[in-house]
């Protein structure tokens, strides 16, 4: 995501914008084999405060959002490549980091797997990891929720 964000943020802003990110799930593909993760965290947690900097150059808002969690049965390993995984610990690790720049950096967070973990969340993924249908509509109502209570968008108007 940092290699392509400013060309990719260039290309789509026009102004009073808001910057949305939820990231952090492929940083926690695990390699069975090496047991190293695809980024580390603290590589993750630099990553983060770097996106964060490079957003508030062209949006008004930057807000974060946790990931979701996974279905870790489904993805340890991973039945499409099985010398990796998916752990409910690293997601869950992630989501902290994901919190701690979120307070550090002043940046508002919404609260996605913090909602998800003691539900029956799994229903709402496609694969294990990937949201389905009714999981993107769950971060959808998340999402609008947050941005009609903070008044950043106005429905009634």
């Amino acid at each position: 995501m940092l290699v392509r964000f400013e060309g990719e943020t260039k290309a789509r802003l026009w102004g009073d914008d808001t910057i949305i990110f939820s990231i952090g799930k492929n940083d926690v593909l695990l390699d069975n084999h090496a047991k190293t993760l695809a980024v580390s965290p603290q590589e993750f947690e630099m990553n983060l405060r770097k996106l964060i900097l490079f957003a508030k150059r062209h949006a008004t808002r930057v807000i974060l959002m946790e990931t979701l969690p996974i279905d870790e049965k489904r993805v340890n390993p991973i039945p499409w490549l099985t010398t990796h995984s998916y752990k409910s610990e690293d997601i869950k690790h992630y989501n902290e980091i994901i919190k701690k720049v979120s307070e550090k950096e002043n940046v508002p967070l919404i609260e996605i797997y913090s909602k998800l973990i003691n539900t029956d969340f799994e229903n709402l993924l496609e694969d294990g990891i990937h949201p389905n249908t009714e999981g993107h509509k769950f971060i959808c109502e998340e999402v609008k929720e947050y941005l009609v209570k903070n008044k950043i968008i106005d429905l009634e108007g």
